[in-house]
């Protein structure tokens, strides 16, 4: 089952209301990343000011990427788009979301 274009529109049109909290979903490539990707990824958040819960990870089954699940609070549309783009210089950033 596919969505229509009539239901893809209205899903684009949709606004984000601030404050919002969800879990930020971020995934490493384990041959690139830092020796502390979770530490790397609080400084991000700090750095924004961000509210943010306890970490959890979970490593593929080969081990080849680590996935960080991290609830968080965003005030305002920019912090957000700062938050991805800092996560984007993350070693071995492979998904944020």
């Amino acid at each position: 089952m596919g969505y229509t274009s009539s239901e893809s529109d209205s899903f684009k049109s949709q606004q984000i209301e601030f404050p919002v909290s969800y879990v930020l979903k971020v995934i490493l490539d384990t041959s690139s990343c830092s020796e502390a990707p979770e530490s790397d990824i609080a400084e991000i958040l700090k750095g924004l000011d961000l509210r943010f819960g306890k970490f959890t990870s979970k490593a593929s089954n080969k081990n080849n990427f680590v996935s960080y699940s991290i609830p968080v609070t965003l005030q305002f549309a920019e912090q957000m788009q700062l938050m991805y783009e800092r996560l984007k210089s993350l070693p071995g950033i492979k998904l944020a979301i």
